[in-house]
């Protein structure tokens, strides 16, 4: 995995550029859209810009280690889940070909990855990025964080039933 934050040693300016990305892309990302700017950089801990080979992982089913939120930028992303029968061969369950928000269910869950994401294309470009901790936010948030969480525990439920 290469970051733009490995390609100089001024690492605070690329994940300044990363942030300038992501602010300009916010009004597209259904996550962001309906907050400023300044509640963008306000729940926003850490945000990079990443490369990925062909076939490269961005994530492993089950992982519970990286804890980002991503957004593909340009390329292929292919989903693949283990067979249940058989744990050492997956099915590929979806195809991410226009950018679009993935990986936000761990964070939201605190489940592992219930999928692996690897890249379909050399090339491939992803915005990934943390938030902050939900406790740090305020009481609306968390209501809005328990509603989240319902919706997100039936989500994982239907893919343990069709996956």
């Amino acid at each position: 995995m290469k970051t733009l934050e490995n390609n100089t040693k001024d690492t605070n300016k690329k994940e300044i550029d990363a942030m300038k990305m992501l602010l300009k892309l916010s009004g597209k990302i259904p996550f962001f859209s309906i907050l400023s700017k300044d509640e963008i950089e306000e729940i926003i801990t850490e945000v990079q810009i990443i490369t990925y080979k062909n076939k490269e992982i961005i994530f492993q089913e089950g992982e519970t280690t990286r804890n980002y939120i991503y957004y593909l930028l340009k390329g292929r992303l292919y989903i693949n889940r283990k067979k249940q029968i058989d744990s050492r061969s997956s099915v590929r369950i979806a195809t991410i070909d226009k950018p679009a928000l993935f990986g936000e269910m761990m964070r939201l869950t605190g489940e592992p990855r219930s999928a692996t994401v690897e890249s379909g294309e050399s090339n491939t470009l992803v915005l990934a990025f943390r938030i902050k901790d939900f406790r740090e936010q305020t009481s609306m948030s968390k209501f809005y964080k328990n509603v989240i969480m319902e919706l997100s525990a039936k989500i994982v439920q239907m893919n343990k039933k069709h996956y």
